[in-house]
């Protein structure tokens, strides 16, 4: 997140009275993408970790390993498709930012599925 609040600050394509609300952009997004998902993982996997753990960790690796390049090549796909201008860097920190706050939300479903020997949930 550090690196996406200075790309956000010294980002030469944005104006100069953007670049402040756009830092507070990203770190209200980061911080309410990892506490949403660390909510959705409180509430969806506590239950579900000691029956199915192998969907949990997979549920949970897959959000870890594949939000940002999806929401990546989304930014793509969308800006080719939209003929759109080409993003700027406070843009892609942006996105980046929303992706990997997501994924680090969803790590520990990783650790409640691995648990203990009786599998229970630990909490966050």
């Amino acid at each position: 997140m550090a690196g996406a609040l200075v790309a956000a600050l010294v980002d030469p394509a944005s104006r100069r009275g953007d670049r402040a609300s756009d830092a507070v952009s990203i770190a209200l997004v980061g911080t309410a993408g990892y506490l949403t998902m660390r909510i959705f993982v409180w509430v969806a996997a506590r239950p579900l970790a000691t029956r199915l753990p192998r969907l949990v960790r997979a549920w949970g690796l897959t959000w870890f390993y594949g939000a940002i390049p999806l929401a990546l090549v989304g930014l793509l796909i969308g800006t080719l498709r939209l003929d759109a201008v080409t993003p700027n860097a406070t843009t892609v920190a942006f996105v980046v930012v929303a992706a990997a706050s997501l994924a680090a939300g969803a790590f520990p479903a990783v650790r409640a599925a691995a648990g203990s020997s009786d599998n229970r949930w630990r909490g966050p």
